[in-house]
């Protein structure tokens, strides 16, 4: 019996992790294969897996009285996280499944009927919660370093020049624009001129004298209220040519 399975609608691959299988017996895991491509969307990069692993899947009515099995591929990573295996769309697809955050539940089709497969943990996962950045803290969970992402501005030290420099692809028959300022209320203007202090106090931003280019600052309410501030770019994107090979979906 497999505890703590994980199913996400999102995941365009069933994934297995390797301290899952290496609990499994020795016959079950000589049928580990090697992998063809790398997974990304674990540790925020590109993951090389361990391998890919063709097994039967069986789930269970909670009433025990019916149940379905079928043959699915899991590709093996190793990184770290409290479930034993994620069930992708894949997966789903195969058992013709249909699933409810909401309730907890999970219902697919078998030839003794609809079987309805319950979560028996008591309520959503721990890590699946939302903060803001200026009130979030550390997390402590084995096997992640969280003290490695930005919390606040001040965490934002920045990259050297020497490792990597972003540039913009600016069509050289474009001429630069200065938009007029556009005067705010009092509060929006408190807002942006907090944000700004900000950013140069902890150098993600600095002043330039005669500019040749000037974009007004724009406010964005978000969903909990507050305002986001962000600079409109319309004219930067008139002027650079447009990508005729866009990225790919990326699970």
């Amino acid at each position: 019996m497999v505890r703590r399975v994980y199913v996400d609608n999102g995941s365009s691959v069933n994934i297995m992790y390797e301290h899952y299988l290496r609990e499994l017996p020795l016959d079950i895991q000589r049928y580990l294969k090697s992998a063809t491509a790398a997974v990304v969307g674990f540790t925020v990069q590109s993951v090389w897996p361990k391998g890919k692993i063709l097994l039967p899947f069986t789930l269970e009515d909670y009433r025990g009285n019916i149940r379905k099995t079928i043959l699915t591929e899991f590709i093996v990573v190793q990184a770290p996280s409290p479930y034993n295996i994620l069930l992708g769309r894949t997966g789903m697809w195969k058992l013709q499944a249909v699933s409810s955050t909401v309730h907890g539940l999970l219902k697919l089709p078998t030839e003794e009927g609809v079987a309805i497969v319950q979560n028996t943990t008591t309520g959503p996962p721990e890590r699946s919660h939302i903060v803001q950045p200026e009130q979030a803290e550390p997390m402590e969970e084995e096997g992640i370093y969280l003290d490695t992402l930005s919390w606040a501005l001040a965490d934002m030290i920045g990259i050297p020049r020497s490792i990597i420099e972003h540039h913009l692809n600016i069509n050289s028959s474009c001429v630069p624009v200065k938009q007029k300022k556009r005067i705010m209320a009092k509060e929006r203007n408190e807002i942006v001129n907090k944000e700004v202090e900000a950013l140069v106090k902890f150098g993600v931003m600095r002043a330039m004298q005669l500019p040749k280019c000037i974009s007004n600052p724009v406010l964005v309410k978000k969903a909990n209220g507050t305002m986001r501030m962000c600079v409109e770019f319309i004219n930067f994107n008139k002027a650079c040519p447009k990508d005729t090979c866009p990225l790919q979906e990326i699970e």
